[in-house]
C-alpha cells in the first residue's frame, strides 16, 4: 500500500533485515522513484545487493520466487539508478554500538542471525559474530533525512527494541511493515514481546490496516483518510 500522500514520488524507505529479497524495493523504486535505505549486515545480503549492482539496466527475466531468496534475473532493473538505494552493512538496535549476532541453530530454516537468540529460545551460547548496529536515528541524522514514509523491518527478533527507540526520539513513519518473528517461535517470553510491541506501535497513533501471516502494516493515523 502506498502511503497517503498528495505526492507519492521520491518516498523515503528505510528496510531494515533485507537478506536476499529486495523485491519489494525493487518495485517502489521502479513505481515511485524512491530513495531506498537497505540495512543487512550479513554476508548473504551484501553478496546479493553487490550482484544488483551488478545488473543495473537488465530486464526482468523470470518470476519472483515464493520463498525468501530472490535470483537477481527476477528484478527489473532496467530504469534503476544506483542513486535509488543507499546500502548500509549495520544491524539495527536501540543504540549505536557492536554486539554479538548468534547464528540459529538450524540455517536451513533460518539463514539470518539475531541480537537475541531469539532462534533458540533466547539462549545465546551460539556461534556469534560482532557487528555494528546503529539506530533509525542515526541514519536519519547520518544522511540527512528529514522523514521517513515507510519503515519496513524484517530484523530476527530485534523489532521492539528499533521501534521504541525510534518513537523515543519522535521519529514517526507514515506507514510500518513488520514481522514479528515471535510468532514464528513461540513461547512466553515471545508472546510477552509481541504482545508489548503491538501495544507500543498502536498507543503511537497507528492503526493496523493489514495482517498477512506473521506481516503487519500499520499506517501513522495522522495519515489515514
Amino acid at each position: 500500500m502506498v502511503p497517503p500522500k498528495t505526492n507519492t514520488e521520491n518516498l523515503i524507505v528505510i528496510s531494515g533485515g533485507v537478506g536476499e529479497d529486495i523485491s519489494f524495493d525493487v518495485e517502489l523504486a521502479n513505481l515511485y522513484q524512491s530513495r531506498i535505505i537497505l540495512i543487512d549486515p550479513s554476508e548473504i545480503a551484501i553478496a546479493h545487493f553487490t550482484q544488483v549492482l551488478n545488473s543495473l539496466g537488465e530486464s526482468k527475466k523470470t518470476d519472483y520466487s515464493n520463498s525468501s531468496r530472490q535470483d537477481v534475473s527476477s528484478y527489473d532493473l532496467s530504469s534503476i539508478s544506483a542513486e535509488n538505494f543507499k546500502y548500509l552493512p549495520f544491524g539495527l538496535w536501540n543504540e549505536s554500538k557492536t554486539l554479538n549476532f548468534y547464528e540459529p541453530p538450524d540455517k536451513r530454516r533460518d539463514a539470518s542471525s539475531s541480537i537475541n537468540g531469539i532462534h533458540s529460545n533466547y539462549k545465546t551460547n551460539q556461534i556469534s559474530t560482532q557487528i555494528k548496529v546503529v539506530t533509525i536515528g542515526n541514519i536519519m541524522d547520518d544522511l540527512s533525512l528529514s522523514h521517513i514514509d515507510i519503515l519496513k523491518l524484517d530484523i530476527e527478533g530485534s523489532a521492539l527494541e528499533v521501534i521504541s527507540r525510534m518513537f523515543k526520539d519522535k521519529i514517526f513513519p507514515i506507514q510500518i511493515l513488520v514481522e514479528i518473528d515471535e510468532m514464528h517461535f513461540p513461547s512466553f517470553k515471545s508472546k510477552f514481546r509481541a504482545e508489548k510491541l503491538f501495544r507500543l506501535i498502536s498507543n503511537n497513533r497507528y492503526k493496523l490496516a493489514s495482517i498477512d501471516s506473521c506481516d503487519f502494516l500499520y499506517l501513522r493515523i495522522d495519515y489515514i483518510q
